[in-house]
């Protein structure tokens, strides 16, 4: 798979580990292709909804864009931490 810079950039500045950066890339493509199919890698399901609750705490939707829930950043932040250093 090719490197994405700007992915790649992303994905180092959110805190993952450079050794980890290309399995981390490939799982944001995973990600981004099929949502709905992303398997958790670090948190448990219950943690996951905490996570996903207290995001849209934060970024709820609003009538011009959608909330963290709709943008599955609990997920994201899963995601990150998993492929990031100790």
């Amino acid at each position: 798979m090719e490197m994405d810079r700007r992915g790649a950039l992303a994905l180092l500045g959110a805190g993952v580990a450079a050794a980890r950066l290309e399995a981390a890339q490939q799982h944001l493509h995973a990600l981004a292709a099929q949502p709905e199919q992303y398997k958790l890698q670090f948190f448990s399901p219950a943690e996951h909804d905490l996570i996903d609750a207290v995001a849209e705490l934060i970024i709820p939707a609003d009538a011009h864009s959608p909330g963290a829930h709709e943008a599955r950043v609990a997920s994201y932040v899963d995601l990150v931490v998993s492929h990031s250093p100790a």
